[in-house]
């Protein structure tokens, strides 16, 4: 997915198309006040969940493979912020942390198993004594059938402009990948089309078994898992299983 392209729409997407995602959060909040400092968010995208980790007082690391995202997080001018441009793929900070965040099914951007096994193992080299590693999974990723033809998905205001959004998407199911192609439509004021662009993402399932074999082969273990950011228990009906691992 080209992040750069899409940094402008990212937030302002999701508080309408998945807005119940927001919950998380609260959720990150009151786990970095449990956990204490520092704080090192993976994928931190724009700075949504970072903005709330920074409420803690706490000195917060975050990365993101987007340069215009890593633009906005410095925006925020806070001197407990330190960001970098890096692939969580092959980052590594000589440095250990009291939390790392792994929000919004981020890691399920990784699709090979030794990528994500490598990544788990990373993470746990720079936690802490204590330290805790939490993963937010959404865990039917593979459900339902192709729909590989462009799909107009909304037609909405942003700013000043009108935004279409068109989708499709095809399924692995030998590797359990699901793979959207998401199509942008941007008209000014007057109607014109102003830009159009292309965004294709890919996220492994990782179901509750393929998790416990992950975490296992990683070396870590799991201290919580919940079904919702509201700490529910895990059900077939979870649209996000959060990990948290030490």
């Amino acid at each position: 997915m080209d992040w750069d392209k899409f940094s402008e729409l990212y937030r302002w997407e999701l508080d309408f198309a998945a807005s119940s995602q927001n919950q998380d959060k609260k959720f990150w909040y009151e786990l970095a006040i449990e956990q204490g400092c520092p704080i090192l968010e993976i994928a931190a995208g724009d700075g949504r969940i970072t903005e709330e980790l920074l409420k803690t007082g706490c000195d917060v690391t975050a990365i993101d493979i987007s340069k215009k995202m890593i633009k906005k997080l410095t925006d925020f001018g806070n001197d407990r912020l330190t960001a970098y441009v890096a692939d969580m793929k092959n980052f590594k900070l000589d440095k250990k942390f009291a939390l790392i965040v792994v929000g919004y099914f981020s890691f399920q951007l990784l699709l090979d198993l030794d990528e994500q096994i490598n990544f788990l193992k990373n993470m746990k080299s720079m936690l802490n004594e204590n330290g805790i590693l939490g993963l937010d999974i959404y865990p039917c990723v593979c459900e339902g059938e192709d729909k590989t033809v462009l799909k107009q998905v909304y037609t909405k205001t942003f700013q000043d402009k009108t935004v279409r959004m068109f989708s499709s998407y095809k399924i692995d199911r030998l590797n359990l990948v699901k793979h959207w192609h998401d199509y942008y439509e941007i008209f000014n004021r007057y109607g014109e089309l102003e830009n159009s662009f292309d965004n294709n993402i890919s996220l492994k399932e990782c179901s509750p078994d393929y998790m416990r074999l992950l975490i296992e082969k990683s070396g870590l273990q799991i201290d919580k898992v919940y079904g919702s950011f509201s700490k529910e228990v895990v059900s077939s009906d979870s649209e996000n299983i959060i990990y948290l691992l030490k």
